[in-house]
């Protein structure tokens, strides 16, 4: 026989039970006991009346444990799901209400139970007053154990609102607001507007147009606000599908005599370079010589030395020397790029991009990079590439000069870097254009095997690369730069050292294989169309849209100068470790080219003296009508 009661009650619940012939007996825990927790048994053998204990056990009936996780559906749903419950709970309601104001808005609710055993509900803002906050979240559930409604769950979410935020533009007599972070489960905006002078007597309600990307936009002129000068306040209400009215936005903004063209477009304490076409101050200081130069913006003054007017700045340098009476035309802003040696190649891959993002929404910008090592790279493959591994590649940006520190940058190359310019139109011009590579040093991390890095463009226009060097980083049939279709490309006084150091014992060319392993080019003059190889392959998974119908028609790379470079083997400890790589085209045609004054020392494919054409360290062929300039290299 086998004694059964549970632990916490004593043995109020006691009962006895007959075992069959094998020592079995299944006890119903709902109609007997129904309580979680430990049971004792104890087992007790009959025999002539006497009874003789056997053994004394416990086992425990858990009662479950929940776990609560909530995802944003939407801004007005919070789909909550409830893991942990088991088959004895045979339905589950969860109140839920806002810590504001205790329990004033409590709403019940049920649950679906899915196939994987969840519990699924969701808070809705609507039914909540649309507050932000904390959520209690609760549950309950009826236990067939215990036949009653059990507590399992006592938990809270915080709902975050990202505060609305306001900018204004200003066109002529026109003032643009935009407001951003508008909770999406609004119905209408209303933007009251009115100057500070003489209280409210100009007030003038605006409604705000959604606009596609979920922010809300209201003009508003001075003509209806008598045309007053100084500040403004700027309110922001939202109405939601009940008709209620909330606050969303309170703030000002500073209408500037009609008189002022425009505010300074740099602050003191600023990083700005001068404008590689600056030749005088607003004084008539000679300022050519110190083109290209970064410094710190000390004052902030109006011209008042000649017509041109606007702003000027006195600029100071690291070298202590200094440009008081620079103009606003004259410098541009620098952006310090946020590597860090501390970081993971993904870290500065993000760095990178970041950066290059900024460059994208501010024209004219020099994105500075730090002194030191900074490592970069991932270990995807090209064909892993696609739109949704961002950390792994870099997109590049127009209108942009990415410089390397004055004092020393290398870019160090973990595994594999590619670096895309994607096309925008189908005319060769059409892509990343007026972008400046100057002073980057880029190296491979390792010396022995090499890494890969690579520039690609599909299309673009006016591109430089200067000043910069890449080690150990063109890979086996791969190159450094890749230019399919680009306009108006100049790559001057840079070093491209060593290739493809698998191939540096391979003292003759095997029969029958592929000897662009021999020639691949450092500096690619492709064409481009939607029809290409592996390099177009690459376009096509990350940007595939673009790449089909951009590139409909086929666009020759032209005007491309390649001036005072150097391809150089390279050396580890006094012992070679790779040759020197080519420049060219070799399964296309090229526009216009100037190849003059670069050094050739130690090419791979030279080394062979193989008779084809394309074995050659320049080697290409021009289209008719295209003139090619090539003189004054050295090849040893």
């Amino acid at each position: 026989m086998y004694a059964v009661w549970t632990e916490d009650r004593s043995q109020d619940d006691l009962k006895w039970y007959v075992a069959d012939k094998r020592l079995n007996y299944n006890v119903d825990l709902s109609k007997a006991h129904r309580a979680y927790g430990f049971y004792n048994i104890h087992t007790y053998l009959s025999d002539k009346g006497k009874m003789l204990g056997l053994n004394a056990t416990k086992f425990e009936v858990k009662k479950p444990k929940v776990t609560m996780t909530v995802v944003k559906k939407n801004d007005n749903e919070y789909q909550v799901k409830l893991s942990g419950l088991t088959s004895d709970i045979s339905f589950v309601d969860t109140p839920i209400w806002t810590e504001h104001k205790q329990q004033d808005d409590i709403v019940w609710q049920g649950t679906k139970k899915e196939a994987n055993g969840l519990y699924i509900t969701t808070i809705q803002l609507s039914k909540h007053n649309y507050e932000s906050g904390k959520y209690n979240v609760h549950a309950y559930g009826h236990s067939k154990i215990t036949g009653k409604y059990e507590g399992l769950l006592a938990s809270s979410h915080v709902v975050k609102q990202l505060p609305v935020t306001s900018t204004v533009t200003k066109s002529h007599n026109d003032y643009t607001v935009t407001l951003s972070n508008v909770p999406s489960y609004l119905q209408a905006v209303k933007v009251p507007i009115w100057s500070m002078r003489d209280g409210q007597d100009d007030i003038v309600w605006y409604v705000a147009n959604k606009q596609a990307n979920g922010s809300y936009v209201t003009t508003f002129n001075l003509s209806k606000h008598k045309s007053n000068i100084g500040d403004y306040a700027i309110h922001a209400y939202g109405q939601t599908n009940t008709g209620k009215m909330s606050g969303l936005l309170a703030t000002s903004y500073k209408v500037a005599d009609l008189e002022v063209k425009h505010p300074a477009k740099y602050k003191q304490h600023q990083t700005v370079e001068i404008q590689g076409y600056a030749t005088h101050e607003s004084n008539g200081y000679y300022l050519v010589p110190h083109q290209n130069w970064i410094g710190t913006v000390k004052a902030v003054n109006k011209n008042v030395n000649n017509a041109v007017g606007g702003w000027e700045y006195h600029i100071i340098y690291d070298n202590g020397q200094q440009n008081v009476h620079v103009l606003e035309q004259d410098i541009r802003f620098v952006y310090h790029v946020n590597l860090k040696a501390t970081n993971n190649r993904t870290q500065n891959n993000q760095a990178l991009q970041s950066a290059f993002d900024y460059a994208k929404a501010h024209r004219d910008v020099t994105l500075y990079l730090p002194k030191g090592d900074y490592v970069i790279g991932s270990s995807i493959s090209e064909s892993q590439l696609s739109p949704h591994n961002k950390s792994e590649y870099v997109t590049l940006a127009s209108n942009t000069k990415l410089r390397g520190n004055d004092k020393g940058t290398n870019l160090v190359v973990d595994g594999t870097m590619l670096w895309f310019g994607l096309p925008t139109g189908q005319n060769g011009t059409d892509g990343v254009s007026n972008l400046t590579l100057d002073n980057l040093h880029v190296r491979a991390k390792d010396e022995r095997n090499g890494n890969y890095f690579m520039v690609m463009l599909n299309h673009g226009n006016n591109i430089l690369v200067q000043r910069s060097s890449f080690t150990m980083v063109q890979k086996q049939s791969r190159h450094i730069f890749d230019l399919g279709g680009v306009q108006n490309a100049t790559f001057k006084n840079n070093k491209f050292v060593g290739y493809a150091p698998e191939l540096t014992h391979v003292n003759s060319i095997p029969p029958g294989i592929d000897l662009h392993k021999f020639y691949a080019e450092a500096i690619q003059l492709d064409y481009a169309n939607n029809h290409g190889g592996w390099d177009a392959g690459m376009i096509r998974r990350i940007a595939p849209q673009a790449y089909q119908v951009h590139n409909r028609n086929t666009v020759l790379s032209n005007n491309i100068s390649i001036l005072y470079n150097q391809f150089l083997p390279f050396y580890k400890d006094g012992r070679l470790v790779a040759y020197s790589s080519t420049v060219g085209q070799h399964s296309s045609q090229v526009g216009n080219v100037t190849i003059l004054g670069n050094r050739f020392e130690k090419t791979l494919s030279s080394r062979y003296h193989h008779g084809s054409w394309i074995m050659k360290p320049i080697h290409y062929m021009s289209a008719g009508g295209k003139r090619a300039i090539v003189r004054d290299n050295v090849i040893i």
